[in-house]
């Protein structure tokens, strides 16, 4: 099949020819207007050394016609064409998206150049000035070219769902520049509608746009296109009972753009009883630049304690509003430029610094903060002559995605170090929490207290969620570096942990997982040999996950054997139900005879853990009259920890004539039982 395209792209601005063109005419005058739209520009120019420079420009262009209608662009100084190419795109629904770029010729003009987008129309031979671009191309340093955007921060936009994009969005989406770019992908929306406030909106972004000079400091500027992740507009459907929808909160919004935290931009913008975006009234001014569909013009602010511009130039944001687009004549403009902030020039821009405040205990939070802890795993590891720090846990509490989690280690009272952590939802309420230094630290070093914050990015306030009072030690070792967190006190616990849902035929879901910690690798295959009441049942298989955390510490010393300690925290699954049985789903009679229930035996269980034949551990705990495991009575005593639902703390003891571990300290495991 023969392809054809809407145009094609000629490398040298000598091989455009025009036959006597008529003059171009405003593409505002054509009908249906010919026009771009703003919000999906991207302009940048590329540096070609001692040459000069090159350039690409893409841009969305309505109104549009059919081959062989074309798009050019027309560089000029002072009048003069300095290079002229044709764009390449597709025609399609009245619109095409533009691609204009050249690099060869290269350009060798400095100060203030313009460019024509022009729209050459076959049907009527006119030409149509679709938009005139305007930047200050310089020489940076010597064969650096490049220009600073830096009038693109004032100017915002409101783009409806399944408009404009190839991912066809089913949320709405917001559209504005930052002088610098963001890593990750998650932030948050903290709006109110006329003043009263709504719960944090999820949101999502990425950047659809980045233009990047690199003189002796790097510059870069990021167009982000943040997704109201659970919004809807437009018309109301009563089956999304999920959604927040704009229709439901028609009014003026004002919208906080969060991330990690900070506020980076106040998005401001009014939505109407339909559910829809109305554009700012400057929009309404005569020589307002039309918008596409689906696109509606917002008011846009720049806190002065963002933080994250590299360069902020009032003078360039009130001089026009992107690439040299002209401010409309309307009043409300005004206000847009009085409420700039003061001039920024930083590479390197940093927010101010947080005034320190009191932390608080998790436990004082509502909801309470507090952390599973047959889920927790601290250590520590060598590298050259420092320690990596990893810590995992999961934290109940967990209310907003901008909420985040540090873990500082104090040595002597004083903080010595701190480590970022990443969060990982796992529904409205729990977060995984993963903790980890990026470069080796030497400090500190002996007894550490590690203390796991959860920041509230609502109230702004520190909540302490567990101090771990750990050990780093640095074994000598004949090679490579040993730093290690002896876990000798994790052996003094056990839990357990009624998994869900209900399901017979479920080979993990309900089945209670017995944890604890062993100083043996990690086993799969052990079993349960129990009395209830004192009256001995059938045994009870256990198997393994196998996916368990674990430490290992090697001790060489040269001319010896390597001196190796394993620590794993054990997950045995036991092929028994808890529960009632009429609480499973897919079950009848027969199934229920055929299947073992805790419930069938209610009282107080004394076991025996056994691995090839042999007794390594010994549980004690209780099953109610609803087939569930109760937690351990010393958990409602002074310095108990509250539990994550459906877990329980059980007693656990170790044979004296046990040979399972490889170490056991028994002074340790009267001090604490676990990381301290």
């Amino acid at each position: 099949m023969r392809r054809t395209l809407f145009a094609i792209v000629i490398a040298s601005s000598t091989a455009v020819v025009h036959a006597a063109p008529k003059p171009a005419i405003p593409g505002a005058k054509h009908n249906p207007p010919r026009f771009i739209d703003e919000s999906s520009v991207v302009l940048e120019l590329l540096n070609q050394s001692d040459a000069g420079w090159g350039f690409k420009i893409e841009a969305q262009v309505f109104g549009a016609g059919e081959k062989p209608d074309f798009v050019r662009v027309d560089w000029k100084q002072g009048g003069k064409v300095l290079g002229s190419t044709k764009c390449e795109g597709a025609p399609s629904n009245n619109q095409v998206r533009v691609r204009c770029s050249q690099t060869n010729p290269a350009i060798k003009a400095r100060g203030d150049v313009t460019a024509d987008l022009i729209y050459v129309d076959d049907k009527d031979d006119q030409e149509y000035l679709v938009r005139t671009f305007k930047i200050n191309a310089k020489e940076w340093t010597k064969s650096y070219w490049g220009y600073a955007p830096d009038d693109l921060l004032a100017s915002a936009w409101a783009v409806e769902r399944n408009t404009q994009t190839s991912a066809q969005s089913p949320h709405p989406r917001l559209r504005f520049w930052i002088a610098n770019s963001l890593d990750g992908f998650d932030a948050v929306l903290r709006c109110t509608v006329d003043g009263k406030p709504l719960p944090d909106l999820p949101a999502s972004f990425q950047s659809d746009g980045e233009i990047t000079l690199n003189e002796a400091k790097t510059w870069r500027w990021n167009r982000l296109e943040v997704s109201m992740a659970t919004v809807l507009d437009g018309p109301k459907d009563p089956k999304r009972k999920d959604a927040v929808w704009l229709a439901d909160n028609p009014g003026k919004w004002a919208c906080a753009f969060r991330y990690k935290g900070r506020n980076l931009r106040e998005l401001l913008f009014t939505v109407t009883a339909k559910g829809e975006f109305e554009s700012h009234p400057m929009q309404s001014a005569p020589d307002a630049a039309p918008l596409a569909p689906g696109i509606s013009l917002i008011d846009i602010r720049i806190p002065k304690d963002a933080g994250i511009d590299k360069r902020i130039k009032p003078d360039q944001l009130k001089k026009s509003r992107g690439f040299g687009l002209a401010w409309p004549k309307h009043p409300s403009v005004a206000a847009t430029h009085t409420a700039l902030p003061p001039a920024v020039e930083n590479a390197d821009p940093k927010p101010p610094p947080k005034v320190a405040g009191k932390v608080l205990p998790g436990l004082s939070h509502s909801p309470p903060r507090y952390l599973d802890e047959s889920r927790t795993s601290l250590r520590a590891r060598g590298r050259m002559d420092g320690y990596i720090l990893s810590m995992s846990a999961r934290v109940i509490g967990f209310t907003s995605s901008s909420d985040r989690f540090r873990l500082d280690l104090k040595s002597g009272g004083k903080v010595a170090a701190s480590i970022k952590c990443g969060v990982n939802e796992g529904n409205n309420t729990i977060a995984t929490v993963e903790c980890e230094n990026d470069e080796q630290i030497k400090a500190p070093k002996g007894k550490v207290d590690a203390e796991l914050i959860y920041i509230d990015d609502q109230d702004g306030q520190d909540y302490l969620v567990r101090t771990f009072k750990v050990d780093i030690i640095n074994v000598k070792s004949w090679g490579d570096p040993v730093w290690i967190i002896p876990p000798d006190d994790l052996l003094a616990s056990a839990w357990v942990r009624h998994v869900g849902p209900l399901e017979l035929h479920d080979a993990v879901s309900g089945h209670p997982h017995f944890v604890f910690w062993a100083a043996h690798q990690s086993e799969t295959t052990m079993s349960l040999r129990c009395t209830v009441n004192g009256t001995k049942v059938e045994d009870i298989e256990l198997s393994g996950s196998g996916q368990e955390p674990f430490v290992e510490i090697t001790k060489r010393t040269q001319g010896k054997p390597d001196v190796v300690y394993k620590w794993s925290r054990m997950q045995m699954i036991a092929r028994i139900h808890h529960g009632n049985p009429k609480d499973y789903q897919y079950i009848n009679d027969e199934a229920r005879k055929k299947g073992r229930w805790l419930i069938d035996n209610p009282g107080a269980w004394a076991c025996d853990v056994r691995h090839e034949s042999k007794v390594i551990r010994q549980l004690n705990f209780t099953v109610d009259a609803k087939g569930m495991i109760q937690d351990d009575p010393m958990m409602a005593g002074k310095g108990g920890t509250p539990q994550f639902p459906g877990i329980a703390t059980i007693d656990i003891r170790i044979p004296k004539d046990s040979k399972f571990d490889s170490r056991i300290r028994t002074d340790v495991m009267k001090k604490s039982r676990g990381f301290g």
